[in-house]
């Protein structure tokens, strides 16, 4: 661990004091250059995945038998990652609707007296029908609905 450690202290003062040297240029796109743009192709779904997996193998050994293999754990932790961001793009568009509902309202309210259009349109009042009046339901005296014989 310690000549690790050393070799990486040597890695950042070789970038840190000859930025202009070759060795630094290499490990510069080795090491900055290259996994940022890795990085950069990644989607908010796959940084989900990449925290989802983690916390479901902390689950140990139950979590696997529940599901069977690493392959099926895996796949379950992708489908909950693209669940969470789906969920988390319907929280934004929600957050944005009620944003840009209250900041109507208040413009409305700060119009004053001026002359405010409405948010919404006017809508006309609908007219009641006729109830219909149903018999009731011990009449015996109603008409037959054949004609007895008697």
């Amino acid at each position: 661990m310690v000549a690790f450690c050393g070799f990486v202290l040597v890695l950042i003062m070789v970038l840190r004091l000859a930025p202009h040297a070759p060795a630094a240029r290499l490990l510069r796109d080795w090491l900055v250059t290259e996994p940022l743009a890795k990085l950069g192709q990644l989607k908010s779904h796959h940084l989900l995945f990449a925290v989802i997996l983690p916390l479901m193998l902390v689950g140990g050994m139950e979590l696997l038998i529940a599901a069977g293999s690493v392959d099926f754990l895996m796949v379950y932790a992708l489908d909950l990652a693209i669940y969470f961001d789906a969920m988390l793009v319907a929280y934004a568009l929600a957050a944005f609707a009620v944003a840009r509902n209250s900041l109507r309202y208040t413009r409305l309210r700060l119009g004053g007296g001026r002359a405010a259009r409405r948010v919404t349109a006017a809508r006309r009042r609908r007219s009641r029908q006729a109830r219909r009046t149903l018999p009731s339901a011990n009449d015996d005296d109603r008409p037959a609905a054949l004609p007895l014989a008697a």
